[in-house]
């Protein structure tokens, strides 16, 4: 947030006056106080700036997550939809296992409808085939034992196309949760095109 107010010469009340915000809120935005600002600020950026929403919040991010980057840039997707994000989410079940996920998305005003989400990166090794990387990922999720989680999102780069309409092509049985691919162009912030895998 600093740096495109300092991009365009503004101090920070200037800045808050031409986007019809308070000084005190860009304070705490570029103080790390407000890590995601709310949509309509976002908008007004957006318009402002004249770039998209996804790009205005991946701007303002001041934590940059590499390992974890398109699966956050996706994140950001869903948080411009309405839903509330939780990145690197941790989950220690019955057993006492802890399971990571990139994010964890629950849809505002529908705490029921919950996702966790991974880039193929975290669940993919050399020497395994994509069926064997699908199973990993569905026997992840389920080692969840979490009825709420109703869908399992894997994240794509667009240099991963392949992999991507690989697993696509897989035939799944019917599972408690939807699998979701999504395949996203990381340079434009853009969803190219997304797969559900499985109904429930």
């Amino acid at each position: 947030m600093k740096n495109i107010r300092k991009q365009h010469n503004l101090s920070k009340r200037e800045f808050a006056k031409q986007l019809g915000i308070s000084a005190a809120t860009i304070v705490r935005i570029e103080n790390g106080i407000t890590v995601s600002p709310s949509k309509n600020l976002i908008s007004k950026l957006a318009y402002y700036l004249q770039k998209s929403e996804v790009e205005i919040l991946q701007d303002i991010q001041s934590q940059p997550f590499f390992e974890n980057q398109t699966a956050f840039l996706y994140g950001n997707y869903l948080y411009i939809q309405g839903w509330f994000i939780q990145n690197l989410y941790s989950h220690i079940n019955p057993n006492g296992e802890k399971l990571q996920f990139a994010i964890k998305a629950t849809k505002k005003r529908e705490p029921q409808n919950i996702m966790v989400v991974d880039q193929i990166d975290s669940l993919l090794t050399k020497q395994e085939d994509i069926q064997d990387t699908l199973a990993k990922a569905i026997f992840k999720i389920t080692k969840l034992q979490d009825v709420s989680i109703k869908t399992y999102t894997i994240v794509f780069k667009t240099s991963q196309r392949d992999i991507y309409y690989k697993m696509a092509s897989l035939q799944l049985q019917h599972l408690s949760f939807k699998i979701y691919l999504i395949l996203i162009d990381t340079q434009r912030f853009q969803i190219i095109e997304e797969y559900c895998l499985t109904t429930i």
